[in-house]
């Protein structure tokens, strides 16, 4: 009988929730670009993600309109960008540093489920920043320099060469053009002349541009049913 009582007490007992649970929450809450902008079509979404971990590190989202508050006319013409990224704690060295401190620091906060998570991220240092692409010098330019990259791995058409590149563990970049008749979409490591390359070049270029954004953060946004269960 105690037997039985202690195994109906552990079976109803809270779950200790892990880093690695807590980094699947977060990534989804906050670091989904398709989730920055309300109901609508994207350009370009982008998410960089640190390591073989997956370390949430910034996302970007791209599509066509105006800031909240901005005249509307000419909206159809104008590009806009909103990102979220992790603080850059003191002394990293790394991107990928960004997003081990963040799911670390509210992992260590012990959240006891999805809403928590979203509480601890309202106050860890997540940038949710957005920007006016058409104003921002050479943004446009960079993206439509995108149609430039190379999206066919070298092992398919490899060319001479007596270098050998090994890559072990490195950050990877998923970019994706959700166009609803010709999506497209690469996810890899930053290699030269990749839309990866592309990506992180263009995020360099856009950083001066960045301004706190005036919608809600995309982690307050409740999450579908399935990604909860993940």
């Amino acid at each position: 009988m105690i037997v039985a009582l202690l195994l109906v007490a552990a079976a109803s007992a809270p779950q200790e929730r892990g880093v690695i649970d807590v980094r699947r929450e977060v990534t989804a809450l906050a670091f989904d670009p398709a989730r920055f902008f309300d109901a609508g079509p994207d350009l370009v979404r982008i998410a960089y993600r640190g390591d073989d971990y997956d370390w949430p590190v910034w996302s970007i989202a791209i599509r066509t309109g105006c800031l909240p508050g901005a005249a509307r006319e000419g909206c159809g013409e104008r590009r806009i960008a909103r990102m979220v990224r992790a603080a850059l704690p003191q002394g990293a060295e790394r991107p990928r540093q960004r997003g081990v401190a963040l799911v670390t620091n509210v992992a260590g906060r012990k959240p006891a489920d999805v809403a928590a998570v979203a509480a601890a991220l309202d106050t860890a240092k997540v940038e949710w920043v957005e920007a006016d692409l058409t104003t921002c010098p050479g943004a446009l330019e960079a993206l439509a320099s995108a149609s430039d990259t190379r999206w066919v791995p070298d092992g398919l058409a490899p060319a001479p060469s007596q270098d050998i590149m090994i890559v072990l563990h490195a950050d990877r970049i998923r970019v994706e053009f959700p166009d609803h008749l010709r999506s497209a979409t690469y996810d890899g490591w930053i290699a030269p002349g990749s839309p990866a390359e592309w990506a992180n070049r263009f995020a360099t270029l856009v950083e001066p541009c960045w301004k706190p954004a005036a919608a809600p953060p995309p982690w307050r946004k409740p999450l579908p049913q399935t990604q909860r269960k993940r």
